[in-house]
């Protein structure tokens, strides 16, 4: 995907991808908080029948300022990466499973 299509920065997200990285942090924010736990993360994994193998490391790449939780910036972030990051470790898992349900 063109960097063009997703912004030049996370905080640049066009509409549309805006609206999927909060669309994936509702789903992943059960209890409503504005924070998403390791708990939560796992769970939400569960609940899109996607393996949480890996979940962990998965959150900790995610989780951008090591504080065990994630918030919608995290997830901004992670948007933006999994679009324009060429390294093969990227953290995916957590926005395939948005799609596989």
């Amino acid at each position: 995907m063109e960097r063009t299509m997703v912004g030049k920065t996370p905080e640049t997200l066009p509409d549309p991808v805006q609206n999927l990285a909060c669309a994936v942090f509702a789903l992943m924010d059960a209890d409503g908080s504005g924070k998403v736990g390791k708990a939560e993360f796992e769970q939400y994994l569960k609940a899109r029948n996607t393996s949480s193998a890996g979940a962990v490391e998965e959150f900790a790449k995610l989780d951008c300022d090591g504080d065990g939780t994630l918030v919608r910036d995290d997830i901004d972030k992670a948007i933006f990466r999994f679009f324009t990051a060429p390294e093969p470790d990227c953290p995916q898992q957590w926005l395939r499973a948005f799609f596989t349900a």
